[in-house]
């Protein structure tokens, strides 16, 4: 019990706000393509899509989200994949 209540602890540490240091390597939208299937994370703290292969921001330290979550950009980013 007391290792869970120490791991808990640390994870909210690690989400303490945006830090603005993502504003210089957000990525910038181009037009025709889909952001996940081109390897872009979206950083719900700091509201940036961004390019890396980390799973948490640079900026805040929150969990970066890979995958789209409205119904119809999942079907689009599935069908994306199978082309691949």
């Amino acid at each position: 019990m007391t290792i869970f209540t120490l791991h808990y602890q640390e994870d909210i540490q690690m989400t303490n706000g945006c830090k603005n240091i993502c504003q210089r390597i957000k990525s910038k939208l181009s037009s025709g393509t889909l952001r996940y299937a081109n390897g872009h994370k979206y950083c719900s703290i700091c509201e940036v899509y961004m390019k890396t292969e980390e799973l948490r921001c640079i900026c805040c330290k929150a969990r970066l989200r890979g995958n789209p979550r409205n119904l119809r950009s999942k079907l689009m980013y599935r069908e994306s994949k199978e082309l691949l």
